[in-house]
């Protein structure tokens, strides 16, 4: 086969990605066409891998006949499908792609998958162990918790690392604790607590029985980092959220310079005092807190105002509808004068701790541009836990935790104004802009923050769920924002914008495919640059201002291997959807087959 036959098949499979290759190989300057030449007559003598998800130094080690080969690794493994059982980076990220795929029209083999490698005697421990961590909130998600339950105590038997146990035994009480065993929950967060993880301490702390307990464990793990202890603000009241309070903070020794908070707030009368007291209560002081009150019917504003009356770095902002929390931050953020900013949810209660942490961070290390935190999801009386994810840890990444030099965030034109993801779409071009490498998420076992959102959150809705991040609506935006991040569009202020934001909206259609008929949406692959190209050549022949549905519909999935990328579209996929006619949905119209 040629080098141009093999650039074309590369091409097909999309799976090289040009801007993960630049960012890891700066020293090879060319266009997208020359870089991906370069690739298929080099990599095989310099290692170079295509992109995160395939390892071509490790899939020459373990496969013989590519080593004998004279093609490109990477199109080895594509021509061949007895190859495709060998994942391009080990069995530990087959499993991580595994968990990625449990939601979709790959969830069963995904999961039979799963199952085989912890059960399988032939495999590591550790790696059986995983699979079994990996797998088992899925399956208490799906109501199937002993069975969940069951591989995670075969798994405890395993010789394991203590890295291993201690993950192995904190899902196993996430598991309990959405069962409604508080007691065996408590009792495995105790087990896990042993190998000095303070996210299952930060476990106990919730699964406690009593307010001191709950105090103890919390105060256990923030003492570990260093971090303000914390106690009731008043003792004759149950402890709660808005009962809260740090004990002896003190202010920290440097004055890094403004940092502006902007929490965007809507009908948030009841939750909203819980994240502002914990706002003005932070040692760090030198902050300029902006409310916008997006369009509230409720004591939103009032609560905000009477604040403000007694502490003149709470500015509220007041929007006379209803816009939705990013057009809000972006309010929020024309009117912030730090030089730093960060966003802040209505419904969260942050440690005292947690501003000071960050713009440390950011201050004292010229390179970091910008940093994140961690937060546990609860109830407001610190009682359970609340994981929307299939996640079996108490501790979690806080995206909205988000700061970073004003500056910076300027650059980027701020938020783009969907209904959601748009935490993770910022992030996305904030890492292609200054490097993900410099982006530093801190403390990564201890909560600065406490998440709890009511039922009305857009997070917990069936179609905004956390969920389609996996598969759905959230995912449809990050693959449709990668697309455009490959094509160079980071700024909300480029002249291209437009179009990117046109293709990101049309996701949130109000048709939403309920009037729809089955026969009216077109099934297709996305992942099959063939399917794509026919589509496309369908539409040059389609009335400009119909309005053709498409449906991602992945084909015999079962049998396919596991990608070799983390997209699920092809890169074709998206120069289709950007056509003006083309309308995504994330799912068939009732009624099809």
């Amino acid at each position: 086969m040629t080098p141009e036959h093999q650039v074309a098949t590369i091409e097909r499979a999309g799976a090289f990605d040009a801007g993960w290759f630049r960012w890891r190989y700066p020293e090879i300057d060319e266009a997208r066409g020359a870089l991906l030449d370069y690739f298929v007559r080099h990599s095989r003598d310099e290692l170079l891998d295509p992109s995160g998800d395939f390892d071509t130094g490790f899939y020459l080690a373990v496969t013989p006949s590519a080593r004998n080969s004279a093609l490109c690794p990477l199109v080895h493994h594509l021509v061949h499908p007895e190859c495709h059982q060998i994942h391009p980076r080990g069995l530990q990220s087959e499993i991580d792609s595994l968990h990625n795929l449990m939601v979709g029209p790959s969830e069963d083999a995904a999961r039979d998958r799963l199952v085989e490698i912890a059960e399988d005697k032939d495999y590591p421990g550790d790696q059986r162990a995983r699979a079994a961590y990996r797998l088992a909130p899925w399956l208490a998600l799906a109501g199937k918790g002993a069975q969940a339950l069951h591989l995670l105590e075969a798994a405890q038997s395993l010789p394991l690392t203590s890295q291993n146990a201690a993950r192995v035994a904190s899902t196993r009480a996430t598991i309990h604790a959405r069962l409604g065993q508080g007691a065996e929950a408590y009792h495995a967060f105790t087990h896990a607590a042993q190998s000095q993880d303070n996210s299952a301490t930060i476990g106990q702390a919730i699964m406690a029985t009593s307010d001191h307990e709950t105090l103890e464990h919390l105060n256990s793990a923030f003492q570990s980092a260093g971090l303000a202890t914390l106690g009731k603000c008043d003792e004759g009241q149950p402890l709660s959220l808005l009962n809260l309070c740090g004990v002896a903070v003190k202010p920290p020794v440097k004055d890094c310079g403004l940092v502006s908070v902007i929490v965007p707030a809507f009908n948030a009368e009841d939750s909203l005092e819980i994240a502002l007291q914990s706002l003005l209560a932070q040692s760090y002081g030198n902050l300029d807190i902006i409310l916008v009150d997006d369009g509230s019917s409720d004591r939103t504003a009032d609560i905000a105002e009477g604040l403000a009356a007694q502490d003149r770095r709470l500015t509220v902002l007041r929007s006379d509808k209803n816009q939705g929390a990013y057009a809000a931050r972006n309010l929020g953020f024309s009117h912030a004068q730090g030089d730093y900013v960060t966003t802040h949810d209505a419904d969260d209660w942050s440690h005292p701790d947690k501003i000071a942490v960050q713009v440390a961070s950011l201050h004292e290390a010229r390179d970091v541009r910008a940093t994140l935190t961690y937060w546990t999801r609860t109830d407001r009386g610190l009682s359970t836990l609340t994981n929307w994810l299939p996640h079996g840890m108490p501790v979690q990444i806080n995206h909205s935790s988000f700061m970073a030099r004003r500056r910076d965030i300027l650059a980027l034109g701020g938020w783009e104004e969907i209904p959601v993801a748009a935490d993770s779409e910022f992030i996305a071009r904030f890492e292609a802009a200054y490097g993900a490498e410099n982006i530093i998420a801190l403390l990564p076992d201890v909560p600065l923050s406490f998440a709890a959102p009511g039922a009305g959150s857009l997070t917990s809705r069936v179609q905004t769920h956390a969920m389609s991040k996996f598969w759905g609506l959230r995912r449809a935006l990050t693959e449709i924002s990668y697309f455009w991040i490959e094509q160079g569009i980071l700024s909300r202020n480029d002249p291209g914008n437009s179009a990117r934001a046109a293709m990101l909206s049309t996701q949130f259609d109000p048709v939403g495919g309920q009037s729809l008929r089955p026969e009216e949406v077109v099934q297709i692959d996305l992942a099959d640059p063939e399917a794509i190209s026919a589509m496309s050549r369908r539409l040059t022949s389609t009335d400009a201002s119909s309005t053709v549905w498409l449906c991602h519909c992945p084909k015999s999935s079962t049998a396919r291997p596991i990608p070799l990328k983390s997209r699920f579209f092809c890169h074709l996929a998206g120069f289709l959807l950007a056509n003006p006619q083309v309308r995504l949905l994330n799912e068939m119209p009732q009624g099809s087959a």
